[in-house]
């Protein structure tokens, strides 16, 4: 859901790039549906998803980090000031950010 913000899915190449996405993950789109029919219907909804992600583990968080970054960079909306708000956002909210500075 999270990485279906950043995909252009007016054209072809988008939907294809979700469908790709989804097959990867081991998720039908039929799944992807039932998911998206179960968050509540406000903008709300994506504070739910962040909620669950972070409980999840280390090696789950690298799935969706991965996940989140190639739909950013690659799904066609990354040059949008949308795109990097809800990027950064994600990343914030979701625990996902593993760069260590060390002094």
């Amino acid at each position: 859901m999270l990485a279906y913000t950043f995909i252009d899915t007016t054209n072809q190449e988008g939907v294809e790039k979700v469908s790709k996405m989804l097959d990867s993950l081991s998720i039908t789109f039929d799944d992807f549906k039932a998911f998206l029919s179960q968050l509540p219907k406000n903008e709300n909804a994506r504070f739910t998803v962040y909620n669950d992600i972070r409980r999840f583990s280390e090696e789950d968080k690298g799935i969706v980090r991965s996940t989140i970054y190639k739909a950013f960079s690659e799904g066609g909306k990354h040059g949008t000031e949308y795109a990097l708000f809800y990027f950064k956002e994600m990343i914030n909210e979701c625990d996902l950010a593993n760069a260590r500075i060390q002094i």
